[in-house]
């Protein structure tokens, strides 16, 4: 009997020295949304970036990523924007060093498309900007294509529209599962140029924000160097012709903000992983708004 009560104290000790396991709290997960319709005027946004083919002499052009336009307000005449070409930086290098010039698509208001080239190198070169932190993997470049010609519209960027601070990632209670789109080139519509469309079609892509972190995250270049970048993780299915997509994040409180700017995807054993990063808006803000740009639209510092 002794060896009975002794027994049943110990179990009642060892019970009472154990913590319950936390309780999940009902109804944490995001509610499916209704059908997420995507203006299309954000897709008048986005145009094809294309590269020269190496070494042709009749300089022809082939499709390699994606821009957009967005435009900061031109604060001296009110109602006027700068405009700006942004898309990933390595969509208009090659080893490092820019193509001689790139091309974007654009379509025009009356019909078909026009292949507008911009030099990047030697007489009558744009200016390219980039990021003070080499890594980041964004290019800005001033262009304003005609507006009574081409059908193009931009991201006006202010802060109301734009993820443009990390506070602002908290105030709007940013987390896993929110839903995310992106707009760019699918590059198998343009294998045969006897065969392009007459109109630019950007693609649509959707996902969900995979994690939230401040840390920064690892990724390997081609070189098979690692570096830590500053990114978001998106679940969602990127390709090449994607990097430079403007990727959108469709909030609880039911509006859309830029949330950054794709530039590329995990590889699992030579297969896409189904994630792709993103580089942040701010990181995108710290560009238009660096002194440099500040100074050429007569802003100051």
């Amino acid at each position: 009997m002794y060896k009975i009560v002794l027994f049943l104290v110990l179990i009642t000790l060892q019970l009472g020295a154990c913590q319950p396991a936390t309780n999940i709290p009902k109804n944490t997960s995001t509610p499916p949304s209704p059908n997420l319709i995507v203006p299309s005027i954000l897709k008048e946004t986005v145009t094809f970036v294309f590269k020269p083919l190496p070494k042709d002499p009749e300089e022809k052009v082939i499709p390699n990523g994606t821009g957009f336009f967005v435009g900061v307000e031109n604060k001296l005449h009110p109602g006027r924007s700068y405009v700006y070409l942004v898309t990933a930086k390595h969509v208009i290098q090659e080893k490092g060093n820019y193509f001689p010039f790139i091309a974007v698509r654009l379509n025009k208001k009356s019909e078909g498309a026009d292949v507008m080239k911009i030099p990047l190198i030697g007489e009558g070169a744009r200016t390219v900007y980039v990021h003070k932190e080499p890594d980041v993997d964004l290019a800005v470049i001033p262009l304003a294509p005609q507006s009574d010609i081409y059908d193009y519209k931009y991201w006006g960027y202010s802060w109301s529209k734009v993820l443009t601070e990390k506070e602002r990632i908290k105030q709007e209670n940013i987390t896993s599962g929110d839903e995310v789109f992106f707009i760019g080139l699918l590059w198998q519509l343009f294998i045969d140029p006897s065969m392009y469309l007459k109109k630019n079609i950007p693609i649509v892509k959707f996902g969900r924000v995979a994690a939230e972190t401040e840390e920064k995250i690892p990724v390997k270049e081609e070189d098979d160097i690692v570096k830590l970048l500053d990114l978001y993780l998106i679940e969602a299915q990127a390709i090449g012709g994607n990097s430079g997509s403007p990727v959108f994040i469709h909030t609880r409180g039911g509006t859309t903000l830029l949330a950054g700017i794709l530039t590329g995807h995990y590889i699992d054993r030579k297969e896409n992983a189904g994630i792709a990063y993103v580089i942040p808006a701010y990181k995108l803000s710290e560009i238009l708004f660096s002194d440099e740009l500040k100074d050429m639209r007569g802003e100051g510092h």
